[in-house]
């Protein structure tokens, strides 16, 4: 009894549907025995998917499992082109994850097309360190560390304190944009210490606070 305008059913563990043309090309559309739907194209061939009556090809899955939106050719496991990737749970954490196993170094390369990368990154091989490099690669040319200690560095892959800078002629900057005083404090405990500079009148100071 058929359910349905066309109705295939197999008497074996998977029913099957093959596709050809005239010249010889062909595919299947399948389903197994647990009910998983099968695209198959030809051997050598991919997977297209088409919107807008045909004329926009919005996603291709290439010979070589490479997925593409947007592209009908992805270099990567998966290239989305022409748009942007949302990551949304309304009920939770979304989250966005880069999984390295072994020695590799799970990274986010951000690339502008004929300037330099910037990578950001854990290095593996630095105690898992996480790295802003200026480089396509993670532990090369890198800006900021954050050790697994929690010390970050500047200039230095090594920080020995908990904000270490480090250069040929290191320089730290605070500057107010108003025309206020400028302190920063040295604290502890028992004590606290404000060393900075004051404009009505001006004048520079170190004073117990």
């Amino acid at each position: 009894t058929p359910l349905s305008p066309l109705h295939v059913k197999s008497s074996t563990t998977i029913a099957e549907l093959r596709l050809e043309t005239a010249a010889g090309s062909f595919g299947y559309l399948n389903v197994d025995n647990s009910g998983n739907l099968e695209v198959i194209p030809d051997t050598g061939r991919e997977i297209q998917l088409f919107t807008d009556g045909g004329s926009t090809q919005a996603m291709t899955i290439a010979s070589a499992g490479k997925v593409g939106i947007g592209t009908a050719d992805p270099s990567q496991n998966l290239e989305v082109a022409g748009g942007q990737i949302l990551v949304k749970d309304t009920s939770g954490d979304a989250s966005l994850k880069a999984w390295a196993g072994g020695s590799s170094d799970p990274r986010l390369q951000l690339t502008v097309e004929g300037a330099t990368d910037y990578v950001i990154g854990l290095d593996n091989s630095d105690g898992d360190a996480l790295k802003f490099s200026r480089s396509s690669t993670v532990g090369t040319t890198t800006q900021m560390t954050i050790a697994a200690t929690g010390n970050v560095g500047i200039g230095t892959t090594a920080p020995t304190t908990n904000l270490h800078v480090s250069g040929a002629s290191p320089d730290i900057l605070l500057e107010n944009q108003n025309a206020g005083a400028l302190a920063y404090q040295l604290k502890n405990t028992a004590r606290e210490w404000h060393v900075g500079s004051d404009n009505s009148p001006d004048y520079f100071y170190i004073r117990d606070h």
